[in-house]
């Protein structure tokens, strides 16, 4: 999505990272960085950085990357169980292999053993 706002005279002479920050509320301050040391925003056609003073009559303007939802893929924790169910049986597991361990992966080996 396209953005583009006009400086006026009140906020003229504001950074421009500032600047955007108070007019884009919805977008992260660390985000409006990154566009800015990425070339990204434009004064007046021309990229800037983050120290640029506004003035009064630039337009300013940029492009927000639509939001995308990662793919989860869920862990087969049932073959994480039978083979960690095994390595206790031949004595392969140890205290230190429990650190290896996500809390999901513990939980879910101490449920499989309850009788």
């Amino acid at each position: 999505m396209r953005e583009e706002c006009f400086v006026t005279e009140e906020t003229a002479g504001d950074r421009i990272d500032k600047f955007l920050a108070e007019q884009y509320e919805d977008l992260s301050r660390s985000f409006l960085q990154k566009l800015l040391k990425s070339g990204e925003v434009m004064v007046n056609g021309r990229p800037v950085k983050a120290s640029y003073k506004a003035a009064e009559g630039d337009t300013i303007s940029f492009e927000v990357p639509e939001a995308v939802e990662p793919e989860i893929v869920p862990e087969d924790i049932q073959k994480f169980i039978d083979e960690t169910e095994q390595k206790v049986i031949d004595g392969e597991i140890t205290v230190g292999t429990a650190f290896d361990m996500s809390t999901d992966e513990v939980a879910a080996l101490r449920d499989s053993m309850k009788p």
